[in-house]
């Protein structure tokens, strides 16, 4: 049981380092700013979300064309399968897109060679990542596919010879968790929840993913103040990932925090 409540917590907090801090927080928004060392530790976590080029680019032009039909992956002009996951395969068929959804590792080794080769179309509104020699090299296709066989094989390897079959099990489910999660916030965050008065978008702010998604699931909050650090700003709003940030800034690991 202790190996197990360990291992959940080594694997949602690793998520939400890379994803909803790293990636997100840091790469696309630049809502604070951290020694070296910890800015390249936290967008090698979230690697299996795709290049980090390909994922602030995308991002980005989300923002800019949020919920109109340049977005990438609205689900008001797609559908909820392609804001979900089908964006990433290209790709609005539900049962491909539910296949998908539930690879959990086998999802991440599809996408060690097939992320750096789609969704590159927006790569120029990242020209501050690409320019940054460690992204840019994490980025290439053959180091991000070593990077991301690295991710699955080696924690997947460790819990079988720890915990064999049943560890696996586990693992595959905590993997489907993240996903799911995450992809989440594209998908329910723009169609479920409270939306704020007068917001041009669709952007709600989801009470169940803004606790499970550490923060990005008050979504609405954060379309409206994009480059912000602190999304949940409402009372009962808590944001694990802020709050993260906070404890790291007080250390001394992270500064500028907007």
């Amino acid at each position: 049981m202790t190996f197990f409540l360990i291992l959940t917590t080594i694997v949602i907090f690793s998520g939400m380092l890379g994803v909803s801090i790293g990636y997100h927080r840091f790469l696309s928004h630049k809502s604070f700013r951290a020694q070296r060392w910890f800015e390249i530790l936290i967008v090698f976590l979230g690697i299996p979300a795709g290049t980090p080029i390909q994922w602030a680019g995308n991002h980005r032009v989300h923002h800019r064309f949020v919920d109109t039909e340049r977005d990438p992956h609205s689900p008001h002009h797609g559908g909820f399968w392609w804001a979900h996951c089908g964006w990433y395969i290209d790709s609005k068929n539900p049962i491909l897109c539910f296949i998908y959804a539930i690879a959990g590792p086998f999802r991440t080794l599809f996408d060690a060679y097939h992320r750096p080769r789609s969704n590159q179309e927006y790569n120029e509104y990242a020209k501050d990542i690409s320019g940054d020699p460690v992204f840019a090299l994490m980025s290439r296709p053959n180091i991000y596919l070593v990077l991301v066989l690295l991710h699955t094989l080696v924690p997947f390897t460790l819990v079988f010879w720890y915990a064999g079959t049943e560890g696996l099990l586990y693992l595959y489910l905590l993997y489907l968790y993240v996903y799911n999660i995450g992809d989440g916030v594209n998908s329910l965050g723009h169609m479920w929840g409270p939306k704020e008065n007068g917001s041009k978008h669709e952007a709600r702010n989801n009470p169940i993913l803004g606790f499970l998604a550490f923060g990005d699931g008050w979504h609405g909050n954060h379309h409206d103040h994009p480059a912000k650090a602190k999304h949940g700003t409402g009372l009962l709003q808590f944001d694990l990932s802020f709050f993260t940030l906070k404890c790291l800034e007080k250390i001394g690991i992270v500064r500028d925090l907007k």
